[in-house]
């Protein structure tokens, strides 16, 4: 959880939850490869919902291309998250969240932050062993929306009286959900795709206690840390820079999680849910004139040395979830397997020395390998900033304050 004041939503988490209830707005889609944009809308002015445990639920099948019979390919890691490009969550009439590249952001997200036994609940999801899913080309699946949206991770209140929206915009291509051997052009038909609130029934004290609080119109801080995704491609240079991104001093970034991929994207012949390491001896991260880490890597991924990039990634974990006492800080990825399937660069800028002149933080990345970066190299980056917006339960007002 994010580290603010949140006296009124303090309030809500003490009300007594008598039961829990799915509200399942499942939408059937025409049975088309491509829906442009799929969106879903709660209304309701008196519920009381928990985004945090919802859920989206998507149905369909493993076609040929043309249609006809059962595809041949396999169905990668966390294939649900590749079916969409993009993902936006809406309070009232405003924008809270946005996550780009869905699939990319998520199975990032999952490497760092997942445990083994929340990986392999993570079934239902298609993130662990995700075949197991499909029978006869057929497969149904329940992804969590704390995985793909920041905002669903972190904000574990209850959300009162104002209107939600949830957005969907399908990939253009289902190239990344899949794997073959050769070459091969089956295709993902959805039937369909909803999302699955839980409706929090409340005993008939607590529902007097929060009529009052809505009709006080008392402020609402909803307080979260979003994933922004970016990618960039790489130069065949040894050694290179990418300027990231110019941010305000209030969006200062506090992780950023690099991935590097060869010939990975859109390509049917290579697991897109995996990550190479391009050689990488050593990578630092600039947040104006500071440098994360201070010191080098002195990686050789071909000798099996790679002990500081892995305690980077491995100790993530415990510093997003540091005030979460039941956390489970065991990194889902062994040394091997990090080395060989997802090797991760995370850097932990959350201790910068505070510069008062310092209106805007420009971030960039620079990296060092051994050998020339092969072509079709892309850098998947990921950083994690802080986001605050407040709304108004009675008014049904909503403001960004970070």
């Amino acid at each position: 959880m994010c580290h603010w004041p949140q006296q009124y939503p303090a309030r809500l988490s003490n009300l007594s939850i008598r039961n829990l209830t799915f509200d399942e707005c499942l939408t059937l889609l025409d049975r088309c490869h491509f829906s442009p944009e799929t969106e879903y809308m709660l209304k309701e002015r008196d519920l009381v919902t928990d985004v945090s445990k919802s859920f989206i639920y998507v149905q369909g099948k493993l076609t040929k291309e043309d249609g006809t019979g059962v595809g041949t390919a396999s169905l990668v890691k966390n294939f649900v998250g590749y079916l969409f490009d993009e993902i936006r969550y809406r309070l009232g009439n405003v924008e809270v969240e946005r996550t780009r590249n869905v699939g990319m952001t998520s199975t990032i997200k999952n490497y760092v932050l997942l445990s083994s036994d929340q990986s392999k609940y993570l079934q239902i999801g298609g993130w662990h062993e995700p075949n197991e899913l499909l029978k006869d080309g057929v497969f149904s699946a329940l992804l969590p929306l704390s995985c793909v949206l920041g905002f669903a991770e972190d904000y574990k209140l209850p959300i009162v009286n104002i209107r939600q929206e949830l957005t969907l915009l399908r990939s253009r291509s289902d190239k990344d959900c899949l794997f073959a051997a050769a070459a091969n052009t089956d295709k993902i038909v959805l039937e369909k795709v909803g999302w699955l609130v839980p409706h929090l029934t409340l005993s008939d004290q607590s529902r007097v206690k929060l009529m009052k609080l809505v009709a006080a119109d008392k402020p609402i801080q909803v307080p979260f840390r979003s994933w922004m995704f970016m990618e960039h491609p790489l130069s065949t240079n040894t050694k290179d820079s990418w300027t990231m991104l110019t941010t305000s001093n209030l969006q200062k970034p506090k992780f950023v999680i690099v991935g590097l991929q060869t010939g990975r994207k859109n390509n049917v012949l290579k697991d897109n849910a995996n990550f190479d390491s391009c050689n990488v001896q050593d990578m630092k991260v600039y947040l104006n004139a500071q440098t994360f880490p201070f010191a080098s890597f002195e990686a050789d991924f071909a000798k099996n040395q790679c002990l500081l990039p892995y305690e980077y990634y491995a100790r993530m974990k415990s510093v997003f979830h540091a005030d979460e006492q039941a956390a489970n800080y065991e990194p889902l990825l062994t040394y091997k397997d990090f080395r060989t399937k997802a090797p991760l660069f995370v850097f932990d800028t959350t201790k910068t020395t505070e510069n008062p002149i310092d209106s805007t933080i420009d971030l960039r990345l620079e990296y060092l390998t051994s050998a020339a970066v092969a072509a079709d190299t892309i850098a998947n980056a990921v950083v994690v900033h802080d986001q605050l917006f407040v709304y108004h339960p009675l008014s049904q007002t909503i403001k960004k304050i970070i």
